[in-house]
């Protein structure tokens, strides 16, 4: 292995004849150039990460000649044009990591022919066009990145449910940042996800209370959509979800796990008093419900929660005063209550903290 090192200029040919050798780690280099035909002479390599280095161009189809290769990663370089149809070949392969690079065209059929694979990670490149559904074969299948990039069309709704319900290892999916449309699947909250992101896409109507009664999912976020409708009163499991710029209505949920980590729920049309238990949230590190139109006073409702580090609610209609038991807040950094109706004197214990 000779990752994280300087090592600079292209990859030496070489390194090409060691056709004997199982892994080959470059990663985290400032290697340069493009990835040489002649890879396709390590025909024992199990494993090649070169991540992290300043390689460029097409990725050679003599890469399939490789068929005993289990882990692939080029993330984070500057390859371009699309994955080429030898890849097919490689049945071993367990995980495929193309992230941030420049790949573009389509995400090709025959990515659902690699039936071992566990972790597929195509995001932050330029795929374009929507989600092949013959990833529905992808049955041991755990962790799927395909955020930022140019997916669009709507979230199947035929094959994608079937294929979700045969990922029983999946735990991770994320197709934020892409343009996805239509409504919320109601087939996402009926799996075994763990974590789960749709930000910044275009899906809207209503998002079943399944998902937020879901006790496997632990994050999600769902943020910069149209999503619209009321959150149910009981909130399950998640240690954290973000729900900021939807156009979710009615009252902020009284119940939440005692786990709960953060809650962002800004820039939504949420009315109604803080909830008087958010006190119970005893691991809460941030909450922030800013834009929206809660009411109340503030010296009333303000939750007591020694591990909040930020607390936001700005662009409120909240009234009353700051009241002195803020220094409560010991783990508090970021504080912010502008463009409210407060009124009284900032009170003294503010000044310990350091903003």
């Amino acid at each position: 292995m000779l990752n994280d090192n300087h090592f600079h200029g292209q990859i030496p040919s070489q390194l090409f004849e060691l056709k004997s050798i199982r892994v080959l780690d470059l990663s985290d280099n400032t290697i340069e150039g493009d990835l040489s035909a002649e890879v396709g002479k390590l025909v024992n390599l199990e494993s090649l990460y070169l991540g992290g280095n300043f390689l460029l161009g097409k990725i050679p189809q003599e890469i399939g000649s490789l068929s005993k290769l289990r882990e692939f990663s080029l993330q984070n370089n500057h390859f371009f044009g699309g994955i080429p149809s030898s890849i097919r070949n490689l049945k071993k392969l367990e995980i495929l990591d193309l992230a941030v690079n420049s790949f573009s065209t389509q995400i090709p059929n025959f990515i659902g022919k690699l039936s071992s694979m566990t972790a597929l990670d195509l995001s932050k490149n330029q795929f374009t066009g929507p989600i092949p559904s013959s990833m529905q074969n992808l049955s041991k299948l755990e962790l799927l990145h395909l955020h930022e990039n140019m997916l669009n069309g709507e979230i199947p709704t035929g094959e994608i449910p079937e294929w979700l319900s045969t990922q029983k290892d999946m735990y991770w999916l994320d197709l934020s940042k892409n343009k996805l449309e239509g409504k919320f699947p109601d087939f996402l909250a009926k799996g075994k996800l763990e974590i789960l992101f749709l930000s910044e896409n275009n899906l809207n109507v209503l998002v079943p209370s399944r998902l937020f009664e879901s006790v496997d999912i632990l994050i999600f976020d769902l943020s910069w959509n149209n999503l619209t409708g009321e959150l149910p009163e009981n909130i399950a499991k998640p240690k954290g979800s973000d729900l900021s710029y939807n156009n979710f209505s009615g009252k902020i949920p009284t119940n939440f796990p005692k786990g709960f980590r953060f809650l962002y729920l800004g820039g939504n049309k949420f009315c109604g008093n803080l909830p008087w238990n958010l006190t119970k949230l005893v691991n809460l590190k941030l909450l922030d419900i800013h834009e929206n139109n809660i009411t109340g006073y503030l010296h009333d409702t303000l939750p007591q929660i020694q591990t909040l580090e930020a607390l936001v609610l700005r662009n409120n209609s909240l009234k009353g005063y700051i009241p002195s038991s803020i220094s409560n807040l010991s783990s508090l950094r970021v504080l912010d209550l502008s463009h409210n109706n407060l009124t009284r004197i900032i009170p003294q214990e503010i000044a310990k903290y350091d903003f």
